[in-house]
């Protein structure tokens, strides 16, 4: 986990290297839901050591304030409803291959910074298992032992990938030969324009 962890903050920090693509603005996600009008649980993760979080289970909605610099670990965890990732810049949520996903869990991307560029910290999901994601604002979403993640209602797999990042950190076009097997996607909101970037890495063993 520690390797793989460390790993994946290497990788977002790459983000400003890649070329922008942009797409059509998708339908967001719960559009009436606001800060100050979300019922459920909530965490705050505060800057620091990480804040690893083992065998809770959530049966209510959950919001996760994560301020800059902070990170939180789920392990073990059942969710039954909803996450909202409130996360300012490169603040992290992790969640291992142990939790419990309910069939309706999905994970929503919710700051309310709509514009970004690609100099922007973007706040990160890290899945090592499978959990539908809804990017209507800011983000990156980085998937490791999955073979695949579905972000706004797209699948998204290693060899859909358009990037992939090299050894020296060069970022170069998709290699089908390269023996990546970690991936990610990267958006945000810029001049009203939704921003996609998919990458692939490898993960090298000890």
């Amino acid at each position: 986990m520690k390797r793989i962890f460390s790993l994946f903050l290497s990788l977002c920090m790459l983000l400003s290297l890649f070329t922008l693509v942009s797409c059509e603005k998708t339908k967001e996600v719960d559009p009436e839901l606001t800060l100050a009008t979300f019922v459920g649980q909530v965490i705050d993760v505060p800057a620091g050591d990480p804040l690893v979080i083992t065998g809770e289970t959530y049966d209510q909605p959950l919001l996760i304030n994560a301020v800059e610099g902070s990170t939180v670990l789920f392990s073990g965890c059942t969710f039954g409803q909803k996450i909202y990732f409130n996360g300012t810049g490169g603040s992290k949520a992790i969640f291992d291959a142990d939790n419990t996903i309910a069939e309706n869990v999905s994970i929503t991307m919710f700051n309310e910074i709509k514009e970004a560029t690609i100099d922007t910290p973007l706040p990160r999901v890290i899945l090592l298992m499978p959990i539908p994601c809804f990017t209507p604002y800011q983000g990156t979403i980085l998937a490791s032992g999955i073979s695949e993640m579905t972000i706004d209602g797209v699948k998204y797999t290693l060899e859909t990938c358009k990037y992939g990042l090299e050894a020296d950190d060069t970022v170069v076009p998709f290699d089908p030969n390269a023996g990546y097997n970690i991936f990610g996607v990267g958006t945000w909101w810029e001049n009203g324009e939704k921003v996609i970037l998919d990458f692939a890495a490898v993960e090298e063993s000890e």
